[in-house]
């Protein structure tokens, strides 16, 4: 489950200013998800509706290799 201060805070990465600031950027649909966690990109976290996960569960088994708490939005973070 998401907390209020999670969803403030990622809610704040729809504003250019917050992303550069955070270096951070979000991803939303299968294909970008996909892409951003075949990237070279660290994903932060993965939010995802019952129905996404309903629909793509077979997706979320194979391209997830880490266990978030409620696996649409994607925070992705900027390599340096």
């Amino acid at each position: 489950m998401i907390t209020k201060n999670q969803l403030k805070y990622y809610s704040s990465l729809l504003q250019k200013k917050n992303r550069i600031k955070e270096k951070k950027f979000l991803v939303e649909g299968l294909k970008n998800i996909e892409e951003g966690l075949n990237s070279s990109y660290e994903c932060e976290v993965i939010f995802a509706t019952n129905k996404f996960i309903e629909e793509n569960e077979d997706f979320l088994k194979c391209s997830l290799l880490c266990d978030c708490p409620e696996p649409v939005p994607i925070a992705l973070q900027y390599q340096n």
